[in-house]
């Protein structure tokens, strides 16, 4: 059994998508063209936790690109 206060160890591509707020589609196509890993479990394409964290954590890391530098 579970506990249902700790995250998954893994995510189905759609709720990969909504935790990083792109498509669903984005992701498969990353995952097609290796720049994603992902698991593939018969038809289900699962991606870790940790690469979703470690992508996450990457992004606050860089500066956003929307926003001009400051001198």
């Amino acid at each position: 059994m579970t506990d249902n206060n700790t995250e998954p160890s893994f995510y189905t591509v759609a709720e990969a998508a909504h935790l990083l707020r792109v498509s669903p589609m984005t992701l498969y196509r990353a995952i097609h063209d290796n720049e994603l890993p992902a698991t593939r479990i018969r038809t289900r394409l699962l991606i870790s936790a940790h690469t979703i964290h470690n992508l996450t954590a990457h992004t606050k890391e860089a500066p956003d690109a929307r926003t001009p530098a400051t001198p």
